[in-house]
């Protein structure tokens, strides 16, 4: 098995033969760590992880599976709304400068087909040199925003935040 990410945690065969062939990937764990003092979430998430590199790809997955969440991945918006369903996911974590179709077009999708009473978290993330004004993220649909290189606990803590999860361990 290789180290194809930055975390330097283990990729089996599978797993990246998937991701070298670019195509949606749903992985599960049992496996929780804390990242830096961050406390465990106890509550298991649905992400859909949008970014167009595979290094990003593969440290997005590993970040999320080292906190319990399941995560399906996606290589562009195009990719992520053909996968979106708002029953399916608790929250998207979307890169903004993507090909075929950006985060801030795939946001607007999302928001066009998701249900009434179950509005699903977007988080952009961004290499972005001055992040736009708020009025832009909102126009969007997107809840909240985590500059790259991404701070793991700052990301973790957005989306926890966002899905208002129960953070406090166990009893």
């Amino acid at each position: 098995m290789g180290h194809a990410d930055s975390l330097g945690l283990p990729i089996g065969p599978v797993v990246e033969l998937a991701l070298h062939r670019d195509l949606p990937l749903t992985v599960r764990s049992v496996r929780r760590a804390h990242d830096g003092g961050f406390s465990e979430m106890t509550s298991a998430l649905r992400i859909l992880f949008v970014e167009d590199t595979l290094d990003g790809r593969v440290v997005g997955m590993r970040l999320f599976e080292a906190h319990g969440h399941e995560v399906v991945l996606a290589a562009n918006g195009r990719e992520a709304v053909d996968l979106f369903d708002p029953q399916a996911f608790d929250v998207v974590v979307m890169d903004l400068q993507m090909p075929e179709m950006d985060g801030w077009e795939a946001a607007q999708e999302i928001r066009r087909r998701q249900v009434p009473d179950h509005r699903v978290p977007v988080i952009a993330v961004s290499a972005m040199a001055q992040p736009p004004d708020s009025s832009r993220f909102k126009a969007a649909g997107i809840d909240a925003f985590v500059p790259k290189p991404i701070d793991s606990p700052r990301l973790m803590q957005t989306v926890a935040d966002l899905c208002e999860l129960d953070r406090s361990g166990p009893p």
